[in-house]
């Protein structure tokens, strides 16, 4: 029996409003005066969040603060730009975007989000949310109205690790108060193959896949395509979800 339901956010609930960071960072500049262009920026975002990520794992979780380790990844964008921006003004286009991404409009629900978590609280289900992010994921779930379904919100900053790490799946049962909870009482939604449904799996959990893309993410890890947990959105989700909870 089905007693728990952890869902991922970005991709699986909600998804990032701009196509990618260079576009909200050169939209940031142009108030302060500089144009800068987005893909410059898109690129230079990608290399400065890799190296950030590997010399400080989960957003510098137990080293730092996760702000701090932001405005370093947003500072060395912005110096790669090749546009001459002042020390005063690199420092608050960081801090504009730190606020930017803590809040509801930074995202957009994806289609039957909200249905689907209406739909399993009416059921009385407990839900809860395992998320490779950090605390701001809690203010924007509330902004979108989404926080009032989950029993608790664990974000990979807080839990010091990040999936698919066994690790992090585990503390949701400890988190989820629901008396001798075992991990083959849990069933996991999110959208990533390895980071989602295989790691839930190796952590003994249940799970899904619901992306529009899990056949293509299957044939590239050679992975076998499984219709009856595999779904190209929440809406074909549901009726599943529904009949083995």
């Amino acid at each position: 029996m089905i007693r728990l339901i952890t869902f991922d956010v970005n991709r699986t609930l909600l998804r990032l409003t701009a196509s990618h960071p260079g576009e909200v960072y050169a939209c940031i500049a142009a108030k302060y005066g500089y144009q800068c262009d987005p893909l410059v920026l898109g690129t230079a975002f990608r290399e400065s969040y890799k190296t950030q990520s590997v010399e400080s794992p989960t957003f510098g979780s137990g080293r730092e603060d996760w702000k701090d380790w932001w405005r370093r990844v947003v500072l060395n964008t912005l110096k790669s730009s090749g546009v001459d921006i002042n020390r005063n003004h690199l420092h608050a286009i960081a801090e504009d975007s730190l606020e930017i991404y803590a809040h509801a409009p930074a995202y957009t629900a994806l289609p039957y989000a909200q249905e689907t978590l209406q739909c399993l609280s009416d059921k009385r289900i407990a839900l809860g949310v395992i998320s490779n992010t950090d605390p701001r994921i809690k203010q924007v779930l509330l902004e979108h109205g989404f926080a009032k379904y989950f029993n608790f919100v664990l974000d990979s900053y807080s839990a010091g690790i990040s999936k698919p790490h066994l690790g992090i799946f585990k503390q949701s049962l400890s988190i989820s108060q629901l008396a001798d909870l075992k991990p083959c009482e849990v069933l996991h939604v999110g959208d990533s193959l390895q980071m989602d449904y295989l790691g839930a799996r190796k952590a003994g959990m249940q799970s899904t896949l619901v992306s529009p893309d899990f056949r293509e993410q299957c044939s590239q890890h050679g992975f076998p395509v499984d219709n009856s947990s595999m779904f190209g959105s929440l809406k074909e989700l549901v009726p599943q979800l529904l009949s083995i909870c």
